[in-house]
């Protein structure tokens, strides 16, 4: 039987969803709240009750600061989930004393989602990471290694489709 693109996308949602459920356990109720679709909080709940794993029995060696703060930077509730500069403030940084050493006035980065329906390869994803870095520091050969893909994902993404010459 074969199965069509939408019925394979709710089986990669799906898929994600069963992979974080069982690192994470499902959430409570209260961190259903942000949803604002009930089918998509009915979609949560259908997943039943799953046990949070054990972060110190995965990692042995981390300290509770380093689990306390992997506990918070992967909360289901974005409005639980830690932020950067929450991050940096987390008593596990402390001690590595670099913190106040860090320049406050770089631009944020703002990651644009309106894509996802693009389906990009991991390949994609990388070169257009890629791309944010050699803003940065730039990348010997860049253009000539990655341009063409990226005005090809860029081209797709204004137009919804590329003509190949």
């Amino acid at each position: 039987m074969m199965q069509n693109e939408k019925d394979e996308n709710l089986l990669d949602e799906y898929d994600q969803l069963n992979l974080i459920f069982n690192l994470l356990g499902t959430p409570e109720e209260k961190d259903l709240d942000f949803l604002t679709r009930q089918d998509r909080k009915k979609y949560v709940r259908n997943f039943g009750k799953i046990k949070k794993v054990d972060f110190s029995a995965i990692f042995p060696e981390a300290t509770n600061e380093a689990i306390d703060l992997l506990s918070k930077m992967l909360a289901f509730n974005p409005k639980e989930r830690l932020d950067v500069e929450d991050c940096l403030q987390h008593p596990f940084f402390e001690k590595l004393g670099f913190i106040e050493k860090l320049p406050r006035d770089i631009e944020p980065v703002y990651i644009d989602y309106d894509h996802d329906h693009l389906h990009l390869s991991s390949y994609d994803i990388r070169a257009l990471i890629l791309r944010e870095v050699n803003k940065f520091n730039k990348i010997k050969d860049f253009d000539e290694t990655f341009g063409f893909i990226i005005n090809e994902i860029l081209t797709i993404a204004k137009t919804g489709s590329v003509d190949y010459v």
